[in-house]
């Protein structure tokens, strides 16, 4: 069966080294599915060995239809499943299970091989069509190794290791221990059928690259997400410096720069505040006009400096006496004012 899978592929006028490699990669599948069996229902090994063989058949008629551009899909390792299948079904008109169970039915391919071809992707499918679990689990473990025996796609590789960590533990230490069995029983396949003249492709190493490019894709990824950590943490300072200085600039137009008290335009504002409330309450509102008497002979005994310490001063004692939601302003020069609502009277005391 094994030549006549070579055979069909001649039929096909495949490149010689896709060929091979199509090939191979199908004597892969049959090893894994029959190693597999062995474990879990040794009776049906010789039965899952060409299950495993099988599966593929279609792939090298997809490659002599849709050409390199499908031959290119099978190496590329970051292509999906469903990605190569999307592939098949628009360049070639079917995707390579569709056509297996074609090719299955134009040889005359019995039955549960038949289903087990056209089912080799779906593990539920196929324990419907081969009537038997461990047969359906070694069938869709075999689907997980190349298409093409030169790459191996990470997805597949990923999947594996977990279907075997998860189901198959009790057999194997994990998807190394598997790779490397699966080898020692290929590699006597292959010398057998070449004649001794052709070693078989490593898996361990298909198993390494693909390790080692999702290492690299992790390490980018990480590299991605840490630019990206700190693009937001520069764009947030950036963003609180410009709110800063907002604020700041706010402050120094709202706000008389030597007694820390609102000026004219930020009584304004916060007036606009203070009579809406009292409308709403309908509380009555006091303004109380404040003039430093002589303050003029201060500056003119003592000096400007002296006279500004007494503004601070006294803008200080009108904040500390001042109400939450009283406001108190500059008006420039020695003139202060404060302004409340609802108590009849301001509550500022003068000393």
């Amino acid at each position: 069966m094994s030549y006549c899978l070579a055979g069909l592929h001649n039929s096909w006028k495949l490149n010689p080294e896709d060929s091979r490699a199509y090939w191979e990669a199908s004597l892969a599948k049959a090893v894994v599915a029959r190693m597999a069996t062995d474990r879990l229902q040794p009776n049906r090994s010789d039965e899952a060995f060409t299950v495993g063989l099988l599966q593929d058949i279609a792939i090298g008629c997809c490659v002599e239809i849709g050409g390199p551009g499908s031959a290119g899909i099978l190496r590329n390792e970051n292509i999906s499943l469903q990605q190569q299948l999307a592939h098949e079904r628009a360049h070639v008109g079917f995707d390579h299970v569709d056509g297996g169970r074609m090719v299955g039915e134009l040889i005359k391919l019995p039955e549960p091989y038949l289903g087990s071809v056209a089912a080799h992707h779906d593990r539920r499918q196929l324990v419907t069509s081969l009537h038997n679990d461990s047969l359906a689990l070694a069938a869709y473990v075999a689907s997980l190794f190349p298409h093409d025996i030169r790459q191996w796609k990470t997805c597949d590789r990923l999947e594996l290791d977990e279907l075997i960590r998860r189901e198959l533990s009790a057999y194997w230490q994990g998807a190394a221990a598997f790779v490397e069995q699966v080898q020692g029983h290929f590699d006597q396949l292959v010398r057998m059928l070449s004649g001794n003249d052709h070693e078989a492709p490593s898996l361990s190493r298909l198993m390494a690259d693909v390790s080692a490019a999702s290492a690299r894709e992790t390490a980018v990824l990480v590299a991605q997400l840490c630019s990206t950590a700190a693009e937001r943490a520069a764009l947030a300072n950036s963003v609180n410096e410009i709110e800063a200085r907002r604020n700041a600039a706010e402050q120094r137009a709202l706000h008389d720069p030597l007694t820390g008290l609102l000026n004219r335009a930020g009584f304004y504002k916060r007036a606009e505040t203070l009579l809406a409330g009292a409308r709403t309450a309908g509380s009555p509102v006091v303004l109380a006009f404040l003039d430093l008497n002589r303050f003029k002979t201060v500056n003119d005994t003592h000096g400007h400096a002296c006279g500004d310490a007494v503004l601070r001063a006294v803008a200080q004692r009108l904040a500390h006496v001042t109400r939450g939601d009283e406001v108190t302003l500059s008006l420039g020069g020695d003139e202060l004012s404060c302004c409340g609502s609802g108590y009849g009277k301001p509550n500022v005391r003068t000393s």
